[in-house]
């Protein structure tokens, strides 16, 4: 995603297409924006060879934020992620669910 280049992180030129391309994909499906905490599910496609999981959730969860589908991706917003990398999938599947709003604790005087 970010290779370094005379001392610095740049996003790569394959990356800059991706983002593209995946950006047009996204519009095309008119998705429900989401407000508040969420729980997110990433599919991802199982590839002959090895890729990290982690990277491509960080740039679907970008890509998110960048549209509109998410406020943010701080922990504030995501209060769960999950990745899965499964044979049936081709490409990457997003699912996100509204969370459950925090629970209230009671004070008790002293």
């Amino acid at each position: 995603l970010y290779p370094t280049v005379n001392g610095r992180r740049v996003i790569s030129e394959e990356y800059k297409t991706w983002r593209e391309i995946a950006g047009w994909q996204l519009k095309q499906q008119r998705p429900y924006c989401a407000v508040g905490r969420v729980h997110i599910t990433i599919r991802l496609q199982d590839k002959t060879r090895s890729y990290d999981p982690d990277n491509r959730q960080k740039a679907l969860l970008d890509l998110l934020v960048t549209h509109g589908i998410i406020e943010n991706d701080t922990n504030k917003t995501v209060r769960r992620i999950e990745t899965i990398v499964d044979e049936g999938i081709i490409g990457a599947r997003v699912e996100i669910v509204s969370a459950p709003p925090p629970a209230q604790t009671a004070r008790v005087a002293a």
